[in-house]
């Protein structure tokens, strides 16, 4: 707050103040974190506190992949189907993924998640929601056991975290309540209803607050 009075707005000309630079500017600036933050935890620190004032709602944990290890699971797993509505360039060799009913190999789906060609950033992030939930109904028990030593091999090499080694265990039957076909919804804030260069925070934490209040009704 001392640093950012008006909200985070940047670190020069070069930053405009985006989300997505909260995690850099605290790796560069140990001291916007907790002194016992260490480098390459800084960023997650930060940008937890940041969305969690954001919303209106605790963020306890995080789970930080990384993207090009991301494309190591996938390869791990076997590829990962997807529907593709249109065809997608990409690369610079002019490749295209053709539309279709596709299995992706790591690298392809990485390129499906993140290509910027013929796009906006909201139809990238809905490809990115329809990646996940593709993961997450396909790695089934059978994949993950045949596949058990890349996967631990790919996640060791991508993914790191603050969850506390205790709460695995509930975090994995939770797990195996989305495998059950649990329901998962999700609240963008995206044109209209959030005009994320001048964004309503009170009313993103007011939605905010309604869709965990529903969550915990069907629950």
């Amino acid at each position: 707050r001392d640093r950012f009075p008006y909200g985070f707005t940047g670190d020069g000309a070069g930053t405009p103040g985006l989300l997505n630079e909260v995690y850099q500017y605290a790796e560069d600036h140990p001291d916007m974190v907790p002194e016992e933050a260490r480098k390459n935890r800084r960023g997650p620190e930060l940008l937890k506190a940041t969305i969690s004032g954001i919303l209106g709602q605790p963020v306890d944990y995080y789970i930080l992949v990384d993207m090009f290890g991301f494309a190591d699971i996938i390869d791990a797993m076997g590829g990962v189907k997807v529907k593709i509505t249109q065809p997608i360039p990409y690369g610079l060799r002019g490749d295209v993924l053709p539309a279709g009913d596709r299995v992706l190999k790591g690298k392809e789906a990485l390129w499906y998640g993140r290509s910027r060609n013929n796009s906006d950033d909201y139809t990238r992030m809905g490809r990115q929601k329809c990646l996940l939930a593709a993961i997450a109904k396909q790695a089934d028990p059978q994949t993950v056991l045949t596949s058990f030593d890349k996967l631990a091999a790919a996640a060791k090499r991508t993914i790191s975290t603050d969850i506390p080694q205790e709460l695995l265990p509930a975090f994995v039957q939770l797990s195996g309540k989305v495998k059950d076909g649990a329901r998962i919804d999700s609240l963008q804030f995206v044109p209209p209803l959030i005009h994320t260069g001048n964004p309503d925070l009170e009313l993103i934490q007011k939605l905010a607050a309604r869709a965990v209040a529903g969550e915990r009704e069907a629950s």
